[in-house]
């Protein structure tokens, strides 16, 4: 029994479907806030945010310390 399997043709058709994925991923990526909103309770008087600069970040890890003891986050 002589098969043979074209492994670009298989390879284009994973390629393929993970192409089509990509929409539904991001769809669901941009829900995820919305849902994660709604099921947080409305008597929450503090949100935390912070913005960094990561083109200048070299992983020391001071702006997240620096964070916490400013903002006396737990």
């Amino acid at each position: 029994m002589n098969t043979h399997i074209d492994c670009k043709h298989q390879v284009q058709k994973t390629r393929r479907t993970f192409l089509k994925g990509i929409p539904v991923v991001t769809a669901g990526a941009v829900a995820m806030p919305t849902v994660a909103k709604a099921s947080t309770p409305d008597d929450a008087s503090k949100y935390w945010a912070m913005l960094i600069d990561v083109r200048r970040c070299i992983g020391c890890q001071a702006c997240t310390m620096t964070c916490i003891q400013e903002n006396a986050v737990p």
